[in-house]
C-alpha cells in the first residue's frame, strides 16, 4: 500500500510532521525484509521529499528502541534516521 503524500502536502497547510509509523517486529520481520524496507525507509524518504518540496521543516520521528540489536526493524529505523539527518543537514 502506498500513501499519496504529495497530494496531502499540496492540499493542506502543514507546519510539521509527526512520523510515528513503521512496520514493527523483530524476528517476524526476517521473513518480510523487503516490505520492512519499503515501509520504514522508503516511506520516510517519501515523507522527507514531500516536506522538502513544500517547505515543511519540522518533524518528530520515533526511532529504534534497541540500538544494540541487529535485526530488520533496527536496521530500517536506523537507515530512516540517517536519511532524516542527511535531509536536515542538506535542505534545512
Amino acid at each position: 500500500m502506498s500513501y499519496d503524500f504529495e497530494s496531502l502536502f499540496k492540499s493542506e497547510e502543514i507546519e510539521g510532521v509527526f512520523h510515528l509509523a513503521g512496520l514493527l517486529g523483530t524476528t517476524e520481520l526476517f521473513h518480510r525484509v523487503v516490505e520492512a524496507e519499503m515501509v520504514n525507509v522508503v516511506g520516510m524518504l517519501r515523507i522527507l521529499e514531500g516536506m522538502r518540496r513544500w517547505d515543511v521543516e519540522k518533524i518528530v520521528f520515533t526511532s529504534k528502541p534497541n540500538v544494540w540489536r541487529n535485526n530488520v526493524y533496527t536496521i530500517t529505523k536506523e537507515n530512516a534516521e540517517r536519511y532524516l539527518c542527511m535531509y536536515k543537514e542538506v535542505y534545512w
